[in-house]
């Protein structure tokens, strides 16, 4: 799928729009003009060398990490900020930035679950506390989220419990919970062992199978070859490739070599 159009030919929304996106640290130039389009329902994965900037654009797309300059659009809505009348761009609330960041998932590399509560209880707290959902109907819709990433047995369950892959499995129908329009993934099986990643990914692969617009770090070729519409290389804060993933074979240069060392 090419950016912005079906396999049809037929041109879909763009999901998400990061226009010439720039982020520094002080004197760190992490991000250095990073312009990606990805279509509803697509799935892009990021690769590149540690330190090339996945994490921080994966950030700054849910304003975690604010920018300095350029633009980020989820469902054509300004990421962070609001524009002036003479183009320039005001931060937008604590407030307004949570209300908008609830229509963005992120699945972390540390799972980020809460310790103190439940797995069921880690599913609803953000729906009944932000959505304002009634609580009956966050458990009925956690449980059969639990269900989905095979971890109906758990809900009980409290996180220190859990294998790192079922507690990865919660982290993402957390996500799910929030009923977000895109999910973020940023390096998700990065702390685990074969057996649990495999577990993950297969809920990652339904997930692309079932529409879910998603960009995802990861360095799981099997995984990108298997779900993935695009693959996206960065390198020192820019983007040096964009492929579709039916071409990882044949790609050569720089991205050809980082793919084939990690297979």
């Amino acid at each position: 799928m090419t950016p912005g159009n079906g396999a049809d030919g037929v041109a879909t929304k763009a999901a998400i729009r990061a226009q010439d996106v720039h982020k520094w640290y002080g004197q760190l130039h992490v991000l250095k003009g990073i312009d990606l389009t990805v279509a509803t329902g697509e799935v892009v994965c990021l690769i590149g060398p540690s330190g090339s900037g996945k994490s921080t654009f994966l950030r700054t797309i849910n304003h975690l990490e604010s920018i300095q300059q350029g633009r980020i659009y989820v469902n054509d809505e300004l990421v962070g900020y609001r524009e002036t009348p003479d183009g320039k761009l005001q931060p937008l609330s604590e407030n307004a930035v949570a209300d908008a960041r609830r229509h963005i998932g992120m699945v972390f590399q540390d799972f980020n679950l809460f310790w103190h509560m439940t797995l069921l209880e880690n599913l609803i707290e953000g729906p009944v506390r932000v959505l304002g959902t009634p609580k009956e109907e966050a458990v009925e819709r956690a449980h059969g989220l639990l269900e989905r990433v095979g971890l109906a047995d758990k809900a009980d369950a409290y996180p220190r419990k859990l294998s790192g892959g079922q507690q990865q499995r919660g982290a993402i129908a957390r996500a799910l919970a929030m009923r977000p329009s895109v999910l973020l993934f940023d390096e998700p099986t990065s702390a685990l062992d074969p057996e649990t990643t495999a577990e993950v990914l297969t809920v990652m692969e339904e997930l692309a199978h079932q529409g879910m617009t998603m960009i995802v770090a990861s360095h799981e070729m099997g995984f990108v070859r298997r779900a993935a519409d695009r693959i996206v290389m960065m390198e020192h804060g820019v983007i040096i490739e964009d492929l579709p993933a039916d071409r990882i074979g044949t790609a050569d240069g720089r991205i050809g070599d980082f793919v084939r060392h990690l297979e």
